[in-house]
């Protein structure tokens, strides 16, 4: 931990390998985490899977991407500064200004999240949110 949750239009390899480093580096510098413990989810969504407000189809100029990031509960301003890296790591993989990017944090205490069927509260890390979320 953290996951993210890319929801978005297919990217390209070189998309995934931009989004990869670069997301991966804006968890790291602003949740304090080590890249070992960040892992991300590419989930592509076909234009035809995809409706707002009824009609359906992803907007061509303008594709709206979702990302959830999954992590231990941090303070607005590291929630803030985080929002920021991962919007301006995704724009710089997908292009710039071309994309309306979402990002939501599904928080959680240590004590509601289990590794190997082990409570991260239990888990002997008292801090959890330093080395593993």
């Amino acid at each position: 931990m953290p996951y993210l949750e890319i929801i978005s239009p297919a990217l390209s390899s070189q998309q995934k390998e931009v989004a990869a480093r670069t997301l991966t580096q804006a968890v790291v510098d602003s949740l304090s985490v080590t890249p070992e413990s960040v892992t991300l989810y590419f989930m592509p969504v076909a234009h035809g899977d995809y409706v707002h407000a009824g009609i359906s189809g992803m907007p061509e100029d303008r594709p709206r991407v979702f990302i959830k990031l999954h992590a231990y509960r941090r303070d607005v301003a590291t929630r803030s500064e985080c929002a920021m890296a991962v919007t301006q790591a995704f724009a710089e993989a997908y292009l710039p200004g071309e994309a309306e990017i979402a990002v939501y944090f599904m928080q959680r205490e240590l004590e509601e999240v289990s590794h190997y069927g082990i409570l991260s509260s239990n888990s002997g890390n008292e801090s959890g949110a330093s080395s593993a979320a």
